[in-house]
């Protein structure tokens, strides 16, 4: 299960889409930026950092967790290091 730090950010980044929904049309109208279905990403620390925890263990309760929200994604750094480096291969 994700820690107490972790449902902290998936809540603030909820609050943040929450924002971006109900000004939408000001947001439209002052920057010509169309928020609809934003979305978020919260980055969590790396895996190095929990050396009692397999890494495996924690990408997949993440993972699992991910599977129930909407429009918000939860990954550590390192797969966020992991996944730019896979797209700059040729």
């Amino acid at each position: 299960m994700p820690t107490d730090h972790v449902h902290s950010g998936i809540s603030q980044a909820a609050n943040y889409l929450v924002g971006l929904d109900e000004n939408r049309e000001r947001i439209l109208a002052e920057f010509e930026i169309d928020s609809r279905r934003a979305s978020a990403m919260l980055l969590v620390g790396h895996p190095k950092h929990q050396p009692d925890v397999d890494e495996q263990l924690i990408n997949e309760v993440l993972r699992t967790h991910n599977a129930h929200l909407s429009r918000i994604e939860v990954l550590t750094y390192k797969e966020l290091l992991d996944a730019a480096e896979r797209s700059l291969k040729p």
